[in-house]
């Protein structure tokens, strides 16, 4: 019969004691590994809902600046409507004839409105400029609130995935 001395058993004792060590430590580490990963999928869950939102807000600004667009528009169809008016009043006023006096008459008046709905013209021009450039941006805006969610989403499917990743890996570590 095989003698087994008390060293050898104490040996063995301690390679228990060293493999249990080695055991809670590979689970701490799995344990922490698990809870970083599923931080960063938090983290890129939270990225994508605040992306989402900025996406609702850009979207909401184009379409302001849409509407902004139209009415500048509309208010340049007006002014345009009002100068071809005022204008057509001062062509009549000069086509009259000259009072008894030889003088013609007095067309100051139109003339001024003339003047007043050029102005007005002019700045409705401007204003129409303005709201285009204002959309121009709000669309570019958007678009890259589009990307953003785009690239937010990918990175958290690959959060998601590396999580997984992680479980499966950790629990396959553990049952060897």
């Amino acid at each position: 019969m095989a003698q087994v001395s008390i060293g050898q058993v104490e040996n063995l004792e301690e390679l228990i004691r060293g493999l249990e060590s080695v055991r809670d430590a590979l689970e701490t580490t799995c344990r922490e590994q698990i809870l970083a990963a599923e931080r960063q999928c938090a983290e890129a869950r939270e990225e994508t809902q605040n992306s989402e939102s900025m996406l609702e807000q850009a979207s909401q600004a184009e379409q302001a600046a849409h509407q902004a667009l139209a009415e500048a528009q509309q208010n340049l169809e007006s002014a345009e409507n009002a100068l071809s008016a005022a204008e057509a009043a001062l062509s009549a006023c000069e086509a009259q004839p000259p009072n008894e006096g030889g003088n013609g008459p007095d067309c100051s008046g139109e003339e001024s409105a003339v003047s007043d709905a050029k102005a007005a013209v002019d700045a409705a021009q401007s204003a129409v400029e303005e709201a285009q450039a204002a959309l121009e941006k709000t669309t570019e805006d958007r678009q890259r609130m589009e990307q953003r969610v785009e690239r937010a989403k990918q990175a958290l499917s690959m959060a998601e995935q590396v999580s997984e990743r992680v479980r499966q890996e950790c629990t396959l570590r553990m049952q060897e």
